[in-house]
């Protein structure tokens, strides 16, 4: 086994360790397995996923809530500089590009900083979810900022190639070497310990944060085209979130017997115990840039479980999954894609539990704990990018 140059990582910045952040459950974890010595110096800012939206949006109270918290928090990271010295290598974790310009300014000379930045801020924020596009200046300088957080790093790490590609396009002159560590989750969380229940009809579920890269519309459309065809599916949907009006906009304007939203935020053993429950899981639909270059929490949680998976086909998605192998892949954004899909389920049930045991194998092959320990093993030897 290659020896890690970097015996002592300090782990540095606000990014909590809680089952909405496995991401860095996963790394802390996927560290202490490859021998690292690690040094804790976060300070976990305490702030939900509602109110750093509400605070990008412009909003005052959000906004100063944020700046407060974020203040306190680097407080007591400044008060750690001694101790982040003294590590051969800073890792800064998800959300990681306001912490790591802190970590640049007090690391000693000629120590490598990890940024764990897993997204690109600029393609989140502005494109994907659309926020401040009213303003020229706000995109601009989220654009601004996310170059000069990517410089401050040696190592930024993304969660796909796909992505990598993308932000080498979005910024050319990066010093920073870019590469990749799958997003990972907790599978004991996500595991299901029985087969697919064969419900008739169908159970199709979709959970969701309502943002646009999921593609709810979509779904809600395909559910509209099923019930036209009179295919027996019954959809039902977890979740709430940025879109969710304009999603309830658009089932009241037509009749949907045949589709149940459960409205509302739900725990994980919640959302495991219903992706148990059903058929099919869906996945994402969105026609967004970030939408092909992800393969989101939600898709490896449904893969995870062992339930066959549809959901859109994208380069991220078509370099893992192979069509009516290991998951179903429609087209993006395309409701009459998703309903074909849907029928080729109903005409073959016998095929989804052997597609749901691929899947499952892809998680564990491509996706899961241990193949993340083994890239991140290579990252930090210098050998992937």
């Amino acid at each position: 086994m290659t020896e890690i140059p970097h015996q002592r990582i300090c782990i540095f910045g606000t990014g909590p360790r809680r089952p909405e952040y496995s991401r860095n459950i996963l790394v802390h974890d996927s560290l202490e397995a490859c021998d690292v010595d690690i040094v804790d110096c976060t300070a976990p800012l305490s702030l939900s996923a509602d109110r750093r939206t509400s605070a990008l949006r412009g909003n005052p109270l959000a906004l100063a809530l944020m700046v407060v918290r974020l203040a306190a928090a680097w407080a007591v990271l400044l008060s750690r500089w001694r101790t982040v010295r003294q590590a051969d290598a800073i890792w800064v974790p998800y959300p990681a590009h306001i912490d790591v310009v802190l970590a640049a300014i007090i690391r000693r000379p000629r120590q490598r900083i990890y940024m764990d930045a897993f997204i690109s801020l600029y393609d989140t924020v502005i494109v994907d979810r659309g926020l401040g596009r009213s303003s020229r200046l706000f995109p601009f300088l989220v654009r601004w900022w996310e170059r000069m957080a990517l410089n401050r790093a040696d190592v930024a790490i993304m969660d796909t190639p796909e992505h990598v590609t993308y932000l080498r396009s979005l910024y050319p002159n990066c010093r920073s070497r870019l590469t990749w560590l799958p997003a990972g989750i907790d599978a004991a969380a996500w595991s299901c310990d029985h087969p697919s229940p064969a419900n008739s009809p169908l159970r199709a579920i979709l959970w969701s944060t309502f943002i646009p890269l999921h593609g709810v519309e979509v779904v809600v459309n395909a559910a509209r085209l099923c019930h036209a065809r009179k295919l027996p599916i019954q959809f039902v949907i977890y979740g709430d979130g940025q879109i969710a009006p304009a999603i309830s906009a658009l089932m009241q304007e037509q009749d949907l017997p045949n589709l149940e939203w459960n409205r509302g935020w739900f725990t994980v053993s919640n959302l495991r115990d219903a992706a148990c429950a059903a058929d099919i899981c869906l996945g994402i639909f969105g026609t967004s840039r970030k939408a092909a270059s992800v393969i989101p929490y939600k898709v490896q949680q449904a893969l995870c479980a062992g339930r066959p998976t549809i959901t859109a086909r994208t380069p991220a998605s078509a370099r893992l999954l192979s069509d009516r192998e290991s998951a179903i892949l429609c087209d993006p954004g395309d409701a009459e894609s998703l309903t074909n899909a849907l029928e080729w389920c109903i005409d073959h049930r016998g095929r989804l539990d052997e597609i749901g045991r691929r899947g499952r194998r892809v998680f564990d092959t491509e996706l899961s704990a241990s193949a993340i320990r083994l890239r991140l093993r290579r990252i930090l030897d210098g050998a992937e990018t």
